[in-house]
């Protein structure tokens, strides 16, 4: 056993007296705290996998810095808010700084005034928790902790009990799980090819005529299964077989959930310090040394790739001008390699204005042309003319928002849960010279981050 009983006993007491300390006579902003506890090295997702629980979250960084499981909610804040300086400042305003690893994880849907559609219905516009309980992994430690609002008012012990009672059905057990996933018995793909490649020409004349530079369309495919799919087990494959990307998972209700690995940073925060990145152009890589370098010269010398590159540059650099003091360009169109793709990436550096919160940064940022296009509000009325689905939270802002520090990912190489089915998504950058054909394929080559998994 990872964790014995009289361990549990031990930090049962802890967390009554905690709960005790921090008691108030009223409510004081509503404010949050936190008890830990130290714990072996573990492997964190297959601990979510075994606990049987409604709401499951999980993130881990890009750079392998941390990672966190999580399991119910001490809060969850969803809803149709469109004012994003508006909801981060309430998000923030529960945080303090004596408890820095207190975080909402979550995140919006990539339009943020399209109506759900049936299907993300449940997901609404946005969502943010904050775990109940947590498995967190930084600096070589692994801490379990449980997140509660301090308490107060006469039903405060009753919630007490609630924990303490959840607490005891959490399973720290070292019993590894290592089932394979289940196969899928059906595909289909929207659009399919041959309106793919009408919606693709449609965007190339509006290119032509000059009223878009670039338009990123996307594809959908449906899995569909015998079985239902357990979200942190396809995750637990999926960070296997992607590293170095960032690996995330909601589920908000059983058997539904929103998850992927994304190589895509759209932020990070650390105080008043901001790093963002353009990330576009893509070739597939090679397990033969001299082929692989020859795909990655090739990327890096396409006039289509730089191009289309150079407009997500653009555009980041002078989104950041208004919210920073001062930007700088840290490294300049290098390689990002991936497990099977490789892209061009160009790091940003930045130090926020005073009073620049993190509404204000994903405002200003999202979506980029990498997910959209250019100029953006051309090119994301044509995505909702010619995409013959919703995309919901696909290739929106997902991560995590703490006290003094957030970061950000696109949620790009994603999918969608729900029951016996898994929607998966990928999208292309079109601009003047692209072949619909090949645009297709690269939509192929992305979905083998998910299919290859089921084989």
């Amino acid at each position: 056993m990872i964790l014995a009983e009289q361990e549990k006993q031990a930090f049962i007491k802890q967390l009554q007296e905690h709960w005790q300390a921090n008691r108030t006579t009223e409510t004081v902003g509503n404010l949050f705290a936190r008890v830990e506890m130290t714990l072996p090295e573990m492997d964190i997702l297959n601990w979510l996998r075994k606990q049987d629980a409604a709401v499951k979250t999980y993130w881990s960084g890009r750079e392998n810095d941390f990672a966190m499981a999580g399991i119910g909610a001490a809060d969850i804040v969803s809803g149709r808010e469109t004012d994003y300086p508006r909801l981060f400042a309430g998000l923030q305003s529960t945080l303090t700084a004596s408890h820095p690893h207190i975080r909402y994880y979550g995140g919006l849907q990539f339009h943020p005034n399209s109506l759900p559609d049936v299907v993300w219905k449940k997901f609404q516009r946005y969502c943010f928790l904050i775990p109940r309980f947590e498995l967190f992994k930084a600096s070589g430690r692994t801490v379990f902790a449980i997140n509660y609002q301090c308490p107060h008012g006469r039903e405060a012990d009753d919630r007490l009990i609630d924990i303490v009672y959840e607490f005891k059905q959490l399973d720290f057990s070292d019993i590894i799980l290592n089932e394979k996933l289940p196969r899928y018995v059906k595909l289909t793909q929207t659009p399919n090819k041959k309106r793919w490649i009408r919606s693709v020409s449609t965007a190339l004349q509006h290119i032509d005529e000059g009223t878009l530079q670039k338009i990123v369309l996307a594809g959908q495919s449906i899995l569909k299964f015998e079985e239902g799919l357990d979200p942190a087990h396809l995750l637990q494959k999926l960070a296997l077989h992607n590293p170095a990307s960032f690996h995330f998972c909601l589920q908000l209700f059983p058997n539904m959930a929103f998850l992927g690995a994304t190589p895509e940073r759209l932020y990070r925060r650390d105080g008043r310090t901001l790093f963002s990145e353009a990330v576009a152009g893509t070739r597939p890589r090679s397990s033969d040394p001299v082929t692989d370098a020859q795909l990655g010269d090739a990327l890096l010398s396409s006039d289509k790739d730089l191009r289309e590159h150079r407009w997500v540059s653009d555009m980041i650099r002078s989104s950041l001008a208004p919210l920073c003091e001062m930007v700088q360009t840290e490294s300049s169109e290098q390689l990002l390699q991936l497990q099977y793709m490789q892209h061009l990436q160009t790091l940003f550096k930045g130090r926020l204005r005073e009073l620049v919160g993190d509404g204000d940064i994903i405002a200003r940022l999202h979506p980029t042309p990498a997910v959209g296009g250019f100029p953006g509000p051309e090119s994301l009325a044509l995505i909702a003319e010619l995409e013959p689905f919703a995309r919901g939270w696909y290739a929106g802002p997902v991560g995590w928002i703490g006290q003094d520090a957030a970061e950000f990912a696109v949620a790009i190489r994603s999918g969608l849960i729900a029951g016996k089915s898994l929607s998966l998504f990928a999208g292309s950058g079109i601009v003047r010279g692209s072949d619909p054909q090949k645009e297709w394929e690269e939509n192929e080559t992305k979905l083998l981050n998910f299919t290859r998994l089921f084989q």
